[in-house]
């Protein structure tokens, strides 16, 4: 077989199977390919940009040139592991996301798809709480964790004053149901597993 699926930035590519299909996600470019074994086709969805252009915005690129100048950034993230996990269920395919520059590249959040049909579609983003790493969903569906790394802010940019944390989220409408911040200087481990038992 010889399909094309794609093509994928430069910051990765991270892949789950959850039955006779073959998800791949791009998380820089926030698009989610999902490849079928059995008939070789591939169908595509991809989320919203999260960034926008407004006034704010500049103000935003300009105090994180500052903060750069004064504190360099951290080295690229370059781990999410996982950067997917799935429902129970199968129906929900949740992956992490990143946004910036790929010198201080930082979290663009949770995007969730719809995975239950036949072509994968966008359904929510949450937003970061952190400059999040891995990703599991709790055994029953109901939440998914997501662990911050310690050192950087959400954004991406050196923050020594950031510990590391996991943030759970309520998968049915996306809220904050706890923060678990203050872990340690450390980075939380990751996941082991995408599922939580």
């Amino acid at each position: 077989d010889d399909t094309e699926v794609g093509r994928f930035t430069g910051f990765g590519l991270f892949a789950a199977r959850p039955d006779h299909r073959l998800f791949l996600w791009d998380p820089q470019a926030l698009v989610l390919t999902a490849y079928d074994l059995q008939t070789g086709t591939t169908t595509s969805a991809k989320a919203p940009e999260t960034a926008s252009s407004g006034p704010l915005d500049a103000l935003v690129a300009i105090g994180r040139a500052i903060g750069d100048w004064v504190a360099p950034s951290a080295t690229a993230k370059i781990m999410l592991e996982p950067a997917l996990a799935i429902s129970p269920d199968g129906a929900t395919l949740y992956a992490l996301g990143v946004s910036g520059p790929f010198e201080s590249i930082g979290s663009a959040g949770i995007f969730a798809f719809d995975i239950s049909g036949d072509t994968p579609s966008f359904k929510s983003q949450w937003e970061p709480t952190a400059d999040f790493i891995s990703l599991a969903v709790s055994e029953d569906g109901a939440f998914v964790y997501a662990a911050g790394m310690s050192g950087v802010d959400a954004q991406g940019v050196q923050a020594p004053y950031v510990q590391a944390s996991v943030t759970v989220f309520d998968v049915a409408d996306g809220s904050v149901r706890l923060i678990a911040g203050q872990l340690g200087a450390e980075n939380a481990s990751v996941f082991p597993e995408p599922i939580v038992r």
